[in-house]
């Protein structure tokens, strides 16, 4: 079964809670299928999820977002999380099994479909047959390890940038800002509510509504805020907590007072709480900015591109060339051109012609 766009996902939301729960997912928010739906349409993608039953009854699922450009969906499909521990909904002796049959499903469904995905496990010996145009393999930083003092904690992230958290902290406290550990719930809807106009945080009313919702039934959910000395709301961060580890989901910062980098200074009391309560590690779901990833540790993400050779494929490599070193696709692609050592794919090499380049 496909489930295309927020309707299609809100008229199956009791059945996709149900298969998260029976497969422990259900403390991840970013599964949350109201959630999911709604921030991908905020983020200008048609979400997917392709559900796989036997006997009538669902056993596993698949969460993708498609790129749509003018409201015409583009056949490029892709997963948002750091290391693919979001978008698989199944067991996890059945993942690499549900996670084949999914992806082979849509492209039967869609057969010019291209699909880039980073999985924890390699999953390159699948036999995807014509369908694989590269597999390789990358490092990304979002698990924080918290240890038994901030300075310990930090001590991987370097001499400057620990005196730059100091440096904030102390300045905020300084000017009168209170940080705000554990907010109730009243308190969090207020900052929120508070915050939305004046952040340039790219997500509807409506997207919005569905992340506090999930927040809302979420088990071991919390939010934390930092507010100014006349009592505006600065930020709020929220996540949830779950045995030793503390994820954090969603940030929100006022963008008037720049100069006294909110985002910094909240990284540095949430830190601070962490190692007071005795947190194991600290998780920044999607991965890490470069200020914190520096102390994270480093995990390997498997990067697949996956399609039938044709256009939509050597658009996607022709672009993909193209964009910033810094974008993840990019990266990937020039991972695969060492890897190879210089050998080009005969399909990215009649695009490249084409152009002129």
């Amino acid at each position: 079964m496909f489930l295309k766009g927020p309707e299609a996902h809100a008229s199956h939301a009791v059945t996709l809670n149900r298969l998260r729960c029976a497969t422990g997912q259900d403390g991840n928010i970013s599964t949350d299928p109201l959630g999911f739906a709604t921030s991908s349409v905020d983020w200008g993608r048609r979400p997917w999820t392709i559900l796989l039953k036997e006997d009538g009854q669902p056993v596993g699922a698949v969460l993708l977002r498609e790129v749509v450009q003018s409201r015409i969906p583009t056949g490029y499909f892709f997963a948002s999380d750091a290391v693919g521990e979001e978008f698989v909904l199944a067991p996890a002796a059945e993942r690499e099994s549900i996670f084949r049959r999914c992806i082979e499903a849509l492209v039967q469904r869609k057969p010019s479909a291209v699909i880039f995905l980073g999985t924890q496990a390699d999953q390159s010996h699948l036999g995807w047959k014509e369908l694989k145009y590269g597999a390789g393999k990358g490092e990304v930083r979002y698990r924080l390890p918290i240890r038994g003092t901030v300075a310990e904690t930090l001590r991987e992230i370097g001499t400057h940038t620990r005196k730059n958290l100091r440096y904030y902290a102390t300045s905020a406290l300084r000017a009168g800002m209170v940080f705000y550990p554990s907010l109730r719930p009243e308190q969090m809807q207020d900052a929120v509510a508070s915050l939305y106009p004046k952040c340039d945080y790219s997500i509807s009313e409506r997207g919005l509504a569905a992340i506090l919702n999930a927040m809302g039934r979420l088990e071991g959910g919390f939010s934390s805020g930092l507010r100014s000395a006349t009592g505006e709301w600065l930020s709020v961060a929220m996540g949830w907590r779950e045995g030793g580890t503390t994820n954090v989901f969603f940030l929100m910062h006022h963008t008037g007072y720049r100069k006294a980098s909110l985002s910094t200074t909240l990284r540095s009391f949430m830190v601070t709480h962490e190692v007071e309560r005795g947190s194991r590690e600290l998780i920044v779901v999607g991965g890490a900015n470069a200020v914190v990833g520096r102390g994270c540790v480093p995990d390997i993400r498997h990067d697949l591109l996956l399609g039938r050779p044709g256009w939509r494929l050597a658009l996607t490599i022709w672009i993909g060339r193209r964009l910033s070193p810094k974008h993840r696709l990019r990266q990937f692609l020039d991972r695969l051109s060492v890897e190879r050592q210089g050998v080009e794919i005969r399909i990215a090499t009649r695009v490249d012609q084409r152009s002129g380049t």
